[in-house]
């Protein structure tokens, strides 16, 4: 059961009506304001209301578009200095991930043999090793 501002909506359509739902209830107020508001000169009103509603829907478009190629833009950014990292730092990195495994396996989060532990510490000094050479052939 999903949660809208403290209101219980049973489902994920009825959350997508009500969303929807008040998306349309915001764009016909947007056209009434628009046609109330045009101009006394205007020939036209539906035209003038019609071609001011499509120019918000316009900027709201394109201010959602851009903002979601900013986050790809940063989302691969940050995965990039992450590589980076790693590239530039191999035995802090296998280090604190061997530490980290071996932290998990003591606690019980992770239920490993002894044979599993190492072959997975082996493994991720490796891998790092090698995103290390990958990144230093890159550079």
């Amino acid at each position: 059961m999903a949660e809208l501002f403290g209101v219980q909506v049973p489902s994920a359509l009825n959350l997508l009506i009500i969303v929807f739902g008040g998306a349309v209830l915001l764009l016909a107020g947007r056209y009434i304001a628009a046609y109330l508001n045009a101009p006394d000169s205007t020939d036209d009103r539906f035209e003038w209301a019609t071609n001011r509603t499509a120019r918000w829907l316009g900027m709201i478009f394109g201010g959602v578009i851009a903002t979601a190629g900013i986050a790809v833009v940063q989302g691969v950014d940050i995965i990039a200095m992450g590589t980076q990292f790693v590239g530039g730092h191999p035995f802090i990195v296998s280090n604190l991930a061997g530490i980290g495994l071996g932290a998990g396996v003591l606690s019980g989060n992770i239920q490993l043999t002894v044979d599993q532990y190492v072959g997975l510490a082996m493994m991720l000094v490796a891998g790092v090793f090698l995103l290390s050479e990958v990144y230093g052939d890159a550079a």
